[in-house]
């Protein structure tokens, strides 16, 4: 038991460890991101930002489907056949990878150049589309290979490098980009073309922190047909559901886009995606721990270690909870102080559909962490179903809701179904692993939340709204709600050990630290 407890630990360690580096990455990420798409909101307008909502949801669904579920697949794969280090299987499914996906993002780029404006004009009724739609087209093929090598770094546990070059250089190259080209008078085509640099640009940057492993693979052992074929087999029976499944997803999170960009017109499709972008704020306590949880969970429970898997699931969700409760609330309470201090005032439209969808977005914080148990399963043609049967569902009633509620209906419909989706899936986990990822704490864990958004509503009734009131209520908000889950319990003994430790390691770091100096001096 003591044995086992040691490696739970360690596993913990290590996810708290990596997301120390993630965090720092996803939180320049997203501060990055937000002003990317605040820049084209405020000094281009809603029809340019709704233009790049939908084109990057077009673009989304090619490149998905022209990765045929590789991306993912490397990720377990590698995984599982490093821990036996068997590379001539390795070498198999990485060259596989790259030829079949190749050849087959090139043949989409190049489709969506040539119908770019039958998508334009026949769908969504807007000429300008056409124009971005081109330029975005030629991202295809550097997106998927681009992915490929992203997802090697992953497999090989380059977590540090991973999120640096998907959180810091490709975001803050696109901004620096947006913003240069726009200064120089490219006004018309500075938003597709920065997002075109920052795909260029991550595509050779890629390849170049990964290249050692490319080098590693291909120069492993000699071909052996008979393995080739046994690894490609199983390999190829996984990926082939995540082919659909991507694109599914990618329908999934886009269909009440497509739907008001039918109904509606583009301005609203970007109102809309003010307030689903910051309702995307939530998949920050997922990102942070679950660039590396997919990879060690995969290897842990492929070598049966059936309780470390569960422990640690249960532990990282109730993380995901922590991070995302005081989120949920700020936004449930300021919805409109957010919008109007991101995107003006022009955007307030926004307002209830934010608060509709915050709710949807809450619960299913926690569900990428669900579908990866599913997936670590190998249970790929079961998140199919999952993805497709909801997506169905969330079409129909944004075709049923759109056109008499417009933005409310479409937010509505979504949050039902995230709500719905998660829930399922909770009881496929607990069907397939014989738990539910939820600890008993969480129950004290809401509680905290629950007394300190009753003092915040107390407060916000005294205290006028502004940008520094806005800060200093947020701050101390969040001060008082991880004092009340400390308080309460809601940390557990793994929390507390972890805690233990980094704070050992700290103390003995600043302690090290005048000794160097000394030696130098």
């Amino acid at each position: 038991m003591g044995k086992e407890r040691r490696a739970i630990e360690q596993s913990l360690s290590l996810l708290v460890k990596s997301s120390i580096i993630v965090f720092l990455g996803v939180a320049f990420s997203k501060i990055v991101t937000y002003l990317y798409r605040i820049y084209i909101f405020r000094f281009f307008g809603p029809e340019e930002y709704g233009l790049f909502s939908l084109s990057l949801s077009i673009i989304s669904i090619v490149v998905t489907l022209s990765a045929l579920g590789f991306s993912e697949g490397i990720i377990r794969y590698i995984s599982i056949y490093r821990k036996n280090k068997n590379f001539k299987k390795i070498k198999a499914i990485y060259l596989w990878s790259i030829f079949l996906s190749g050849i087959l993002s090139v043949l989409a780029g190049l489709l969506v150049l040539v119908f770019a404006p039958s998508i334009a004009n026949g769908f969504f009724h807007n000429d300008k589309l056409v124009l971005y739609l081109r330029i975005f087209s030629i991202c295809v093929p550097f997106l998927v290979i681009g992915n490929l090598w992203l997802s090697l770094l992953r497999s090989f546990e380059r977590i540090g490098a991973y999120s640096f070059l998907v959180n810091v250089v490709q975001n803050g190259s696109k901004l620096a980009a947006l913003i240069i080209f726009s200064l120089i008078g490219l006004r018309a085509t500075a938003v597709p073309f920065s997002f075109l640099l920052g795909t260029m640009l991550i595509f050779v940057l890629s390849y170049s922190y990964s290249k050692r492993f490319v080098r590693l693979i291909v120069s492993s052992g000699t071909k052996s047909r008979k393995i080739e074929r046994e690894g490609l087999s199983s390999y190829l029976h996984y990926c082939w559901p995540i082919i659909f499944l991507t694109v599914v997803n990618s329908l999934f999170m886009w269909a009440d886009s497509f739907v008001i960009g039918y109904y509606m017109d583009v301005s609203s499709v970007g109102y809309y995606s003010v307030a689903f972008s910051i309702v995307a704020l939530f998949g920050i306590g997922a990102d942070i721990f679950m660039q590396l949880f997919f990879p060690l969970i995969a290897r842990e429970y492929g070598q049966g270690n059936r309780k470390l898997t569960e422990e640690t699931s249960k532990q990282v969700t109730k993380w995901i909870f922590i991070i995302n409760l005081p989120l949920f609330i700020l936004i449930v309470l300021f919805p409109g102080a957010i919008i109007n201090l991101l995107f003006g005032k022009e955007s307030l439209i926004a307002v209830a559909p934010l608060r509709i969808l915050a709710i949807g977005g809450f619960f299913s914080s926690i569900l990428v962490l669900q579908t990866t148990l599913l997936s670590i399963k190998g249970k790929s043609r079961l998140i199919l179903f999952n993805l497709l049967s909801t997506t169905l569902l969330n079409t129909i009633l944004n075709i049923i809701l759109v056109p008499r509620f417009g933005l409310l209906g479409a937010a509505s419909a979504t949050s039902f179904i995230w709500i719905l989706l998660t829930v399922v899936v909770a009881f496929q986990v607990r069907n397939y692993f014989s738990f539910i990822p939820l600890r008993r704490k969480l129950i004290r864990i809401f509680a905290a939340a629950g007394i300190a958004s009753v003092v915040l509503f107390w407060l916000k009734q005294y205290i006028p709204i502004t940008l520094v009131s806005m800060i200093l209520l947020s701050f101390f908000f969040g001060i008082f709600y991880l004092l009340l889950v400390f308080l309460l319990r809601g940390m557990d003994s793994y929390d507390l050990q972890i805690m233990n430790n980094m704070k050992k390691k700290l103390i003995s770091f600043v302690r090290r630290a005048p000794s160097k100096k000394e030696e130098t001096n």
